[in-house]
Protein backbone atom coordinates (compact mmCIF):
# COMPACT_ATOMS: atom_id res chain seq x y z
CA UNK A 1 0.00 0.00 0.00
CA UNK A 2 1.37 3.39 -0.65
CA UNK A 3 2.42 5.89 1.91
CA UNK A 4 -0.95 8.22 1.29
CA UNK A 5 1.17 11.37 1.88
CA UNK A 6 0.89 14.62 -0.01
CA UNK A 7 4.00 15.53 0.00
CA UNK A 8 5.17 17.52 -3.65
CA UNK A 9 1.50 19.12 -3.14
CA UNK A 10 1.93 22.82 -3.46
CA UNK A 11 -0.04 23.56 -0.44
CA UNK A 12 0.68 20.72 1.43
CA UNK A 13 3.26 21.71 3.70
CA UNK A 14 0.55 24.70 4.60
CA UNK A 15 -2.15 22.54 5.18
CA UNK A 16 -0.32 20.09 7.39
CA UNK A 17 0.29 22.64 9.70
CA UNK A 18 -3.21 23.81 9.51
CA UNK A 19 -5.73 23.56 13.24
CA UNK A 20 -8.12 20.86 12.68
CA UNK A 21 -10.67 23.24 14.66
CA UNK A 22 -10.88 24.92 10.99
CA UNK A 23 -13.29 22.09 10.14
CA UNK A 24 -15.88 21.11 12.46
CA UNK A 25 -15.73 17.67 14.16
CA UNK A 26 -18.41 15.07 12.91
CA UNK A 27 -18.50 11.65 14.53
CA UNK A 28 -20.13 8.04 13.96
CA UNK A 29 -22.62 6.60 16.46
CA UNK A 30 -18.83 4.80 17.78
CA UNK A 31 -17.16 7.83 18.46
CA UNK A 32 -15.15 7.80 15.14
CA UNK A 33 -14.71 10.59 12.70
CA UNK A 34 -16.24 11.33 9.24
CA UNK A 35 -15.49 13.67 6.57
CA UNK A 36 -14.78 16.71 6.47
CA UNK A 37 -13.01 16.03 9.78
CA UNK A 38 -11.48 12.89 8.25
CA UNK A 39 -9.24 13.88 5.51
CA UNK A 40 -6.48 13.02 3.98
CA UNK A 41 -4.54 15.51 6.05
CA UNK A 42 -5.93 14.80 9.49
CA UNK A 43 -6.70 10.96 9.83
CA UNK A 44 -3.64 9.98 11.36
CA UNK A 45 -3.83 12.56 14.37
CA UNK A 46 -7.56 11.42 15.19
CA UNK A 47 -9.28 9.30 17.81
CA UNK A 48 -10.83 5.72 16.83
CA UNK A 49 -13.15 3.25 18.54
CA UNK A 50 -13.74 -0.58 17.50
CA UNK A 51 -17.11 -1.37 16.38
CA UNK A 52 -16.94 -4.56 17.72
CA UNK A 53 -13.45 -5.45 19.88
CA UNK A 54 -12.24 -2.81 22.36
CA UNK A 55 -9.64 -1.70 20.83
CA UNK A 56 -9.16 2.37 20.74
CA UNK A 57 -5.96 4.63 19.63
CA UNK A 58 -5.16 6.97 16.87
CA UNK A 59 -5.23 7.02 13.43
CA UNK A 60 -1.57 6.28 12.81
CA UNK A 61 -2.15 2.68 14.87
CA UNK A 62 -5.04 1.48 12.07
CA UNK A 63 -5.20 -1.11 9.85
CA UNK A 64 -5.74 -0.55 6.01
CA UNK A 65 -8.45 -2.16 4.31
CA UNK A 66 -9.51 -2.40 1.12
CA UNK A 67 -8.59 -0.27 -1.31
CA UNK A 68 -9.54 1.76 -4.36
CA UNK A 69 -9.42 5.04 -6.60
CA UNK A 70 -12.13 6.48 -4.21
CA UNK A 71 -11.21 5.14 -0.82
CA UNK A 72 -9.16 3.73 1.77
CA UNK A 73 -11.26 1.73 4.52
CA UNK A 74 -9.71 2.01 8.12
CA UNK A 75 -9.77 -0.64 9.86
CA UNK A 76 -9.21 -2.10 13.65
CA UNK A 77 -5.59 -3.55 13.71
CA UNK A 78 -6.67 -6.08 16.12
CA UNK A 79 -9.64 -7.93 15.01
CA UNK A 80 -9.93 -6.05 11.23
CA UNK A 81 -13.58 -4.66 11.81
CA UNK A 82 -14.29 -1.34 9.22
CA UNK A 83 -14.05 1.85 11.39
CA UNK A 84 -14.36 4.66 8.99
CA UNK A 85 -13.33 5.51 5.13
CA UNK A 86 -11.01 7.63 4.19
CA UNK A 87 -12.07 9.77 0.47
CA UNK A 88 -9.29 10.65 -2.02
CA UNK A 89 -11.80 13.07 -3.71
CA UNK A 90 -13.05 15.50 -1.42
CA UNK A 91 -11.95 19.15 -0.87
CA UNK A 92 -9.79 19.49 1.71
CA UNK A 93 -9.62 23.12 3.17
CA UNK A 94 -6.41 24.91 2.40
CA UNK A 95 -5.25 22.24 0.41
CA UNK A 96 -7.38 22.05 -2.59
CA UNK A 97 -7.94 25.75 -3.16
CA UNK A 98 -6.24 28.05 -5.81
CA UNK A 99 -3.63 30.23 -4.17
Amino acid sequence: MSDMSIEGSPNASAAQRSDLSSVEPRFDDHGNPRWPYLNLLSWRRLNFRCRQCIWSGDGSQVGIGEVDEEITELVCPDCGAYMAALSHLVDIPGLNEES
